[in-house]
């Protein structure tokens, strides 16, 4: 990471609040001069992600490395970079609407086809790069953790792909019917529409059910209890996640990105079959007629 002191960035401030206040004022409330100063040190952070393209010309006129920089060019160059993104984005969010599917879940509708617009209707890559303005309410499989800005953007479009990938690859009929087996409920819950499916997937796999959607019968939730009681917790965990591995190796041409993603759940997973099998409540996790 591009590190400058205080006395380095300081001076950018001031002509970025020139702008903010298109030279109206040199005088801004304290945290509007935090928000600029987060905003200059944000783009200089994307300075790292320069293009060969752009190291080549950096070379050209002498400065061999992004750390030659001084702080001012960082931050031009880093702003540069992050408004390509912001461009090269909008293209991608525009390719997944394209195939986008919600399954009736209201949340997962209202973040995606409604929400995401307004970010790049109003994101301000000038003056507050770092605010990414969406709340991102329906929860993805993976959390993005503290990212902010355009990267939680980038971050949340990219699990948002690996999901519909996996979901695409199934009837409609059968996810729609396995959410209703989840929860009669579920177009009104903050659930995750993937990994609720991926579980009926794996779980079916594992027992040689046909992937249907329909409901677990006695003698197979009794059967699932057992081995799970017989495997313990991380003998589930490994058994589970062979299981994804065969699955996205034989129905996705081996994508070792979506792999990667999946494989997330299978811990979670698998502690809660292993509690369920303990409290005899396999039924309800699963979705099944009762022991």
């Amino acid at each position: 990471m591009l590190e400058y002191n205080m006395e380095e960035l300081l001076p950018i401030v001031p002509r970025l609040t020139d702008k903010y206040t298109s030279k109206e004022s040199s005088s801004i409330p304290f945290e509007t001069a935090k928000q600029l100063m987060e905003a200059v040190i944000y783009c200089i952070n994307h300075t790292e992600l320069m293009d060969d393209n752009t190291v080549h010309r950096l070379e050209e006129v002498g400065l061999i490395k992004p750390e030659q920089l001084s702080a001012e060019e960082a931050y031009e160059y880093g702003y540069h970079i992050l408004v390509e993104k912001v461009k090269r984005l909008n293209v991608k969010y525009s390719s997944l609407l394209s195939y986008f599917s919600w399954y009736r879940n209201q949340a997962y509708y209202d973040t995606i086809v409604k929400g995401m617009p307004a970010f790049f209707l109003y994101y301000d890559a000038k003056f507050a790069p770092q605010n990414h303005i969406l709340t991102l309410d329906y929860p993805t499989l993976r959390f993005i953790g503290d990212v902010r800005g355009i990267d939680a953007i980038e971050i949340y479009l990219n699990y948002t792909e690996y999901e519909q990938t996996f979901l695409k690859a199934f009837p409609e009929e059968y996810i729609l019917k396995t959410l209703e087996l989840y929860h009669t409920d579920y177009e009104e819950l903050l659930i995750n529409v993937c990994s609720i499916v991926l579980r009926n997937v794996l779980v079916c796999m594992w027992i040689d059910k046909p992937i249907s959607g329909n409901r677990f019968t006695k003698n197979e939730i009794n059967y699932i209890r057992e081995k799970i009681l017989e495997k313990g917790q991380p003998g589930i965990d490994e058994i589970i996640m062979n299981l994804l591995q065969s699955l996205i190796s034989w129905g996705y041409e081996d994508n070792k990105e979506l792999l990667e993603y999946l494989s997330y759940d299978i811990h979670e997973f698998s502690a809660e079959l292993w509690n369920a099998a303990q409290h005899n409540s396999v039924d309800i996790l699963l979705g099944g007629e009762k022991a």
